[in-house]
């Protein structure tokens, strides 16, 4: 970026030593003038080759944020597993003790974690008989049932197992 700002530089100062020439030689002056326009499409060319380096460093900012995330998220994935604690069925994402630094055990809706987001699921009790408790995702509200009425604290996966 520094080099175009050099060229600028350059560029100003030609035109000026041309000015020059032109007062001191007025019959230079058609030579010099077609000199001055061959230097203004080169100042044209240098500031479009500019903005184009602008844009180049502003989608790779933008990129590098998007792979940070990515390895952010990698990290965070690791840290559950996927498990099927109740007869139901329904699946879910649980925390691992291994990987828990010192957070408490938690359950994650799996559509949100496939999603890259973490959804911890809410434990709601159906209004309407049998009354099984319905693990439901307050983010994009998929629910299941347990098949049972209470489900107790949240466990570490290694302890549903």
């Amino acid at each position: 970026m520094m080099e175009i700002f050099t060229a600028f530089k350059s560029i100003k100062s030609i035109i000026e030593i041309i000015k020059g020439f032109t007062e001191a030689n007025p019959e230079l002056q058609e030579k010099v003038q077609q000199l001055q326009s061959m230097l203004m499409d080169i100042q044209e060319k240098a500031m479009n080759s500019n903005a184009q380096l602008l844009e180049l460093q502003a989608e790779n900012t933008e990129l590098k944020k998007q792979l940070k995330s990515y390895d952010d998220w990698e990290i965070q994935r690791k840290r559950y597993s996927l498990s099927s604690p109740w007869k139901s069925g329904g699946q879910l994402y649980a925390l691992r003790r291994s990987h828990a630094d010192e957070e408490p055990p938690h359950y994650l809706c799996t559509k949100c974690f496939h999603n890259r987001r973490k959804t911890i699921l809410q434990p709601i009790v159906k209004e309407t008989p049998p009354r099984f408790v319905r693990m439901n995702c307050s983010t994009c509200k998929s629910m299941f049932d347990t098949g049972y009425r209470g489900v107790g604290d949240p466990r570490y996966f290694e302890e549903l197992q």
